[in-house]
């Protein structure tokens, strides 16, 4: 059958590092088709149901770099490129001057690659109750945009002109990160709150969140059937929900 008659996605794994491979390269690979594994007696991950809500259901593994073959690379000068190049920097950096341990856990918490984490570690964060913090989510935005407005403000640029220029760092490090689920939330939030709040107007309660949300599922449809999803928005929409009932509260017990 021509490939045209495949659909959905697949997972290619390479046995053997690439660093020259980058968002936006598009390649042509060969390698061993297998189908994701679903939950068993020995295995308690169900793969299969996992990638399924993620449009995947095909994995591929590719052993030896002859098997694979650059077809056309990304612009040098792409945000995906840039945003790249900075996140494989960053991350030789300080694996460079830290230990293993510690290093995942920095890059953890400040560009989301909690995949790297060891398993004690892992383990260590959970026991601790502090896991959740070593994910990019609204946290990460809102020290970005902190530190951005007041070293304008200090630089004496209007209050307004640092709102826009806040844009810049927001975007950049949302490409830098990745595009999941809570990443985008905690990013169009941000630009939502950017924009109104360079308008002079206040932000509203649900729109922010509600835009995020519509964003991604116009982009990954199948994002709403997804953990992360679910988890990031139900937790985000349950928490505002907590502080509007705390100052209606609060409200009521001052008069």
């Amino acid at each position: 059958l021509p490939i045209c008659a495949f659909g959905g996605r697949a997972v290619v794994t390479l046995t053997f590092p690439d660093e020259a491979l980058a968002p936006g390269d598009i390649i042509r690979v060969r390698g061993w088709l297998s189908s994701p594994r679903p939950s068993s007696l020995r295995r308690d991950f169900d793969e299969q149901g996992y990638w399924a809500t993620r449009g995947v259901f095909s994995m591929l593994k590719v052993w030896s770099p002859e098997a694979m073959t650059l077809v056309r690379a990304s612009s040098e000068r792409s945000l995906d490129r840039l945003a790249w190049r900075f996140h494989c920097r960053y991350r030789e950096f300080w694996e460079r001057r830290l230990p293993w341990d510690e290093t995942s856990l920095l890059l953890g918490v400040t560009i989301g690659a909690r995949g790297i984490l060891p398993t004690r570690v892992k383990e260590a964060c959970i026991r601790a109750g502090v896991y959740h913090i070593v994910v990019v989510s609204g946290q990460n935005m809102s020290l970005i945009v902190s530190l951005g407005v007041s070293l304008l403000l200090i630089l004496s640029v209007p209050r307004r002109h640092a709102l826009w220029i806040c844009f810049l760092p927001v975007v950049f490090y949302t490409a830098t990160v990745g595009g999941d689920p809570p990443v985008m939330r905690a990013a169009v939030t941000s630009v939502v709150g950017l924009v109104v709040t360079a308008l002079g107007r206040d932000v509203p309660r649900y729109y922010p969140i509600l835009l995020a949300a519509g964003w991604i599922v116009l982009q990954e449809p199948e994002a709403l059937l997804g953990a992360s999803f679910q988890l990031s928005f139900g937790a985000t929409l349950r928490d505002r929900k907590s502080t509007r009932l705390n100052s209606s509260h609060a409200n009521i017990s001052y008069a």
